[in-house]
């Protein structure tokens, strides 16, 4: 069974007609060049696309008015109020503690058999990973030259926020997680937080884009132990959040 957009197969009306329905791995987008008077082709890799879902469903309902009630429903479920397909949580019974973003995409057509349904309800998940449905959070005030450890989660690196708030006035901030690097060559003033969050692609400090500011190597989490090392003239406290990638 599954839970999308928080409500279980079991509150649409809907009845999973095949248990394990998430593809091993959604397909690739391959690079490569084929050169004249050459066999085969230059491989410049790979990357992952969207993942497809196709949920086999059935609907079991008192009459044909119930039933045509639960298809409705459900398919307001899968619109917002202008009627634009929303991005929901998918979980699936099997994997409680983790989701994928996904919304409808496709179309929708029904099998109805007297006062029963049959559908095939197709989501797809641009983002093609699973991540932990609570946050992993690293939080140390840290010293110059301090060098400590923090643990990613997931099966593949994730992309974490790092926050970096100053206990004094700072200058000249170099920070490293896992293998990303962070340099803000400016002064951030006491309370001030300076934002860098990898997945988005942003910085900022106290919420103002900071980007111009920021020379980074954006920080990557890899599963297990990763060191966090910090060099500043002052004292700072060091949040890292993050929500384990799962393929």
């Amino acid at each position: 069974m599954f839970t999308l957009g928080g409500r279980t197969a079991k509150d649409l009306g809907l009845i999973m007609l095949r248990s394990a329905q998430r593809p091993v791995l959604p397909g690739t987008r391959d690079s490569s060049v084929s050169v004249p008077g050459r066999p085969g082709a230059y491989d410049f890799g790979g990357e992952l696309g969207p993942r497809e879902f196709e949920l086999e469903c059935g609907i079991i309902a008192a009459n044909r008015g119930e039933l045509q009630n639960i298809v409705r429903n459900l398919a307001a479920h899968l619109l917002d109020s202008r009627g634009r397909p929303r991005t929901m949580e998918l979980i699936f019974d099997i994997e409680p503690d983790r989701h994928c973003t996904v919304r409808y995409s496709g179309d929708l057509p029904i099998e109805r058999i007297i006062r029963t349904g049959r559908l095939t309800l197709p989501l797809i998940a641009h983002d093609p990973f699973a991540y932990d449905n609570d946050e992993t959070v690293f939080d140390q005030v840290m010293n110059d030259e301090d060098i400590l450890t923090a643990t990613g989660s997931g099966n593949i690196a994730a992309m974490p926020v790092v926050e970096i708030t100053a206990l004094e006035a700072t200058s000249g901030i170099i920070m490293n997680v896992g293998l990303g690097e962070i340099r803000y060559l400016k002064t951030l003033q006491a309370g001030e937080v300076l934002t860098v969050d990898a997945m988005r692609y942003q910085a900022t400090v106290n919420g103002a884009n900071a980007l111009n500011d920021v020379d980074t190597d954006w920080p990557v989490l890899y599963p297990g132990d990763n060191l966090v090392t910090y060099r500043g003239s002052v004292a700072a406290r060091v949040t890292i959040t993050h929500r384990g990638r799962w393929t």
